[in-house]
């Protein structure tokens, strides 16, 4: 979890904008976020996918191919469920569904 924090933070530039969590960074973000217990590192591929697309909508197979890969069966409810887990760290209104499209990150 560490190097994965350090290879995000020399690849990436500040961001100042979409609501809280993203004023001083993502990267930032994702360091209070790897402060908690038991936080996996799909869990961590979200939250990050999901913040860098703040204001966004992704739609549930973005979100399957780019954290856990195009071969990932999507017959299973595993976005649902890191959603939600995701919402219990951060704050039920960090992420919004958007019923039929997908989920948007609004810090």
């Amino acid at each position: 979890l560490s190097a994965y924090l350090a290879f995000r933070a020399s690849a990436e530039q500040p961001r100042a904008h979409a609501g809280r969590l993203l004023t001083l960074g993502v990267s930032y973000a994702l360091a209070l976020l790897a402060k908690e217990p038991a936080v996996g590192l799909l869990l961590f591929a979200l939250a990050e996918t999901l913040m860098t697309h703040a204001g966004a909508v992704l739609s549930r197979e973005q979100l399957l191919s780019r954290v856990w890969g195009y071969d990932f069966d999507g017959g299973s409810n595993v976005v649902e469920v890191y959603v939600r887990y995701l919402r219990k760290k951060l704050g039920a209104d960090t992420i919004e569904t958007i019923r039929g499209a997908g989920y948007r990150f609004r810090g």
